[in-house]
């Protein structure tokens, strides 16, 4: 009776290390630390890592926990993804694990994936910590640009991308002097007065208050 315990004791044991694996995230490939416009969306890609001792078959079925929080919340995401590739101890593969998250709030945003374990080795012995990556979401700037621009008989012509509030434009020569500078019609069709002083290369630098600045060249002949 004894012994048949310690057998099952020792196959209890067994089966207990051959349910264990070590995995964890090298690091993750996207989002990026950059800054991203509200209204964009990111992917989740990582790469994971085989530490061992056992090797991942393309069968098995590895379970991601994904955080992702912000200032006034936290989002938990659980996935699931097919190995797809035998895995040895110390070699990685590469997982999308979200696609188009939306970022639809101005804040700081914290992205945080962990490995929970695979179908056949549901626990993972890692200690290493979730890696996790940060970064700001800001409200999206527009760049105000001209169409169709070009300066005839004193009069710089042009069409503007959109409607501007509280637009402005300076013209510049080469050498990077304002020429002039003035406030823009709350219209899309505009005309400024200018008299060049020499024919050459000149530019137009739109700017307003919701977008970012914009740079662009015409020619007088």
């Amino acid at each position: 009776m004894r012994r048949v315990l310690l057998f099952i004791g020792l196959v209890s044991i067994l089966t207990g290390l051959k349910a264990q694996n070590e995995l964890e995230i090298a690091n993750i490939r996207e989002p990026g630390v950059t800054n991203y416009s509200l209204d964009d969306s990111v992917n989740v890609e990582v790469v994971m890592r085989n530490v061992g001792p056992n090797t991942i078959f393309a069968t098995d079925l590895i379970t991601f926990d994904i955080k992702i929080s912000t200032v006034d919340t936290t989002i938990f995401r659980t996935v699931d993804r097919v190995a797809n590739t035998n895995l040895s101890p110390t070699d990685v593969s590469i997982y999308t694990l979200l696609t188009n998250f939306p970022l639809n709030t101005q804040n700081n945003y914290e992205v945080c994936v962990g490995v929970a374990g695979t179908a056949n080795y549901p626990t993972n012995t890692s200690k290493v910590s979730a890696p996790c990556v940060s970064f700001p979401v800001g409200i999206k700037k527009n760049e105000l640009k001209a169409d169709k621009l070009y300066y005839v008989e004193g009069q710089l012509r042009f069409r503007l991308s959109e409607t501007p509030q509280q637009a402005r434009y300076r013209i510049l020569d080469l050498s990077g002097k304002v020429l002039k500078s003035g406030t823009l019609k709350a219209e899309k069709n505009q005309q400024v007065y200018f008299q060049a002083p020499a024919n050459g290369l000149y530019f137009l630098q739109l700017e307003s208050n919701e977008g970012n600045p914009s740079t662009q060249k015409f020619i007088v002949r």
